[in-house]
């Protein structure tokens, strides 16, 4: 690894010495980088041992650590004061794992760190700079890739709001702008020192991912002794009454019915969705009287192709089941396997939990259900683990799990847990050419244009065609939009070159519409 702009990779070994109470690592280069730059790492190591280093505290405040994060990663903590230089802060921290190994990623104001040990207590330390040579990306929302084209380093297997706050701050420094989060106005100061010694209540900073896993740490707790509650405070955000934005009054039963209804195709879903609206009604009532009514689970199952607006039902369902006062939220937690299973035992039930968490009060959307039946051990976890939730928390939260309808059937069927509660089945049928045109025409008059007639002729032979050929993978609503997409591009190709000054932009064309080579 040659170059300025090469990742840095160093070793410390795992002795220490006490120096007016700071930690000071020896080191040496595993990787030959070229006397220069070795010097130069001694001269500031060594140089920072004579001014002051931040102090092992100092950094605890930076990150907040959690008793967990520290059990983990000790070594890589002991490491921290003869890594972070005096004018560096810890912007985001992340605890992932790379290569199998738990590892800290953290983005300091000067460069990314990502710190690991071995059995044998050394810490391997690689560094890249905040420029033009360095990307990062995120492939899942678990996930975060970043680094050179000669070096790349994938962090995997942790929560969604560490790889946010990450990928946040890493672009922003990237693009050169200074990341909106929370940072201590003078870390190093006395007060500072005398609140280590003397610890008080700190403030709660959302923006930090470790509160996500002492989070994780309060389920453990929970699920070994439900009857112990975890002391840990409620969150409230304060608004001044000057710039408290207005509520968006919530909509009725009948104007979410009434979108229901004005939903293009889809007649079996709306007739299924108002005889269960019908009979919800009704159960209100006989509650208001205190007539008994039996018990009923709410989870269903929506089976159909891509694209058949399982979606959009799913997120009305969630409203209309607020307006019936059955849940307190009314919203809908979309998410699949990626966001319910992670890399090792025992930690997808934390990152499960957490997502049923979020989705309390609301719907839990879970698309592509079946990948979770897996022959290993962690589809089988999260789904044990969001069957405890449903029993737990069976007045406040809902279940919708999606996908092709065999693959569904095998899913719900492979857990007795599922099978008892999943007992309502909506089919979702593919749209036909007319429907599929319709959703077209609805696209274009989103942005005020308007098709011709020999347009509209040749793009529903296109979509006959298509739905002729169609197999499972079948876009339905997303073949409508895929398609007009493309003759949005092709007229603005063909006005263009027409010139736009004499061109009508608001129509479009039969020569717009693409053909099935396209």
């Amino acid at each position: 690894m040659r170059g300025e702009h090469c990742a840095y990779l160093l070793l410390f070994k795992a002795y220490a010495h006490q120096i007016n109470h700071t930690v000071i690592h020896a080191f040496e280069i595993v990787h030959h980088l070229g006397a220069c730059f070795v010097a130069k790492y001694r001269l500031n190591l060594f140089k920072n041992q004579l001014i002051k280093m931040p102090t092992y505290g100092q950094i605890k405040r930076q990150i907040d650590l959690n008793p967990f994060a520290m059990l983990m990663l000790r070594n890589e903590f002991k490491a921290l004061p003869s890594i972070i230089q005096e004018d560096e802060y810890i912007d985001a921290s992340v605890h992932g794992y790379w290569h199998n190994q738990h590892v800290l990623l953290l983005a300091t104001t000067k460069r990314i760190l990502l710190v690991d040990s071995d059995q044998s207590g050394d810490v391997e330390v690689i560094e890249f700079p905040y420029n033009e040579t360095v990307t990062v990306r995120c492939p899942t929302p678990d996930s975060v890739v970043f680094g050179t084209k000669e070096r790349k380093v994938k962090v995997d297997n942790t929560l969604e709001e560490y790889i946010a706050a990450f990928y946040k701050v890493v672009n922003d420094r990237l693009a050169g702008r200074e990341p909106q989060i929370y940072r201590e106005n003078d870390i190093y100061s006395k007060t500072a020192e005398a609140q280590e010694e003397y610890p008080q209540e700190q403030p709660q900073y959302t923006s930090n991912p470790f509160h996500v896993l002492l989070r994780g740490l309060d389920g453990i707790t929970k699920m070994i002794n439900p009857d112990i509650k975890v002391n840990q405070p409620e969150k409230t955000a304060s608004v001044p009454a000057s710039k408290q934005t207005p509520a968006v009054p919530e909509q009725t039963l009948d104007e979410l019915l009434a979108e229901l209804n004005a939903l293009i195709g889809l007649q079996n879903v709306k007739d299924e969705v108002s005889s269960l609206v019908n009979v919800l009604k009704i159960e209100k009532i006989r509650k208001e009287q205190g007539i008994k009514v039996p018990e009923r689970s709410l989870h269903m199952v929506f089976h159909g192709n891509p694209g058949t607006g399982k979606t959009t039902i799913a997120r009305l369902l969630a409203k209309i089941f607020k307006a019936l006062g059955i849940l307190s939220k009314g919203h809908l937690y979309e998410t699949d396997r990626s966001g319910l299973v992670a890399g090792y035992t025992g930690q997808t039930s934390l990152k499960t939990r957490e997502v049923c968490e979020k989705s309390t009060g609301g719907i839990l959307f879970i698309d592509e259900a079946y990948a979770l039946n897996t022959d290993d051990t962690y589809g089988p976890e999260a789904v044990n683990t969001i069957v405890k939730y449903m029993e737990d928390h069976r007045n406040d939260f809902v279940v919708i799990v999606a996908g092709y309808e065999e693959k569904m059937t095998e899913f719900i069927n492979s857990n007795p847990g599922l099978h008892s509660r999943f007992n309502k089945y909506i089919g979702f049928k593919d749209y036909t050419p007319e429907e599929i045109l319709d959703i077209y025409l609805i696209q274009a008059q989103k942005v005020q244009l308007t098709v011709d007639e020999a347009a509209r002729k040749k793009v529903y032979k296109l979509f006959k065609k298509l739905y002729e050929d169609r197999d499972s993978s079948f876009g339905n609503g997303r073949l409508a939009r895929n398609i007009f997409e493309k003759t949005y591009e092709k007229q603005a190709n063909r006005l263009v070159k027409e010139g736009i000054e004499n061109a009508d932009i608001s129509l479009i064309k039969e020569v717009d519409i693409p053909v099935m080579e396209d």
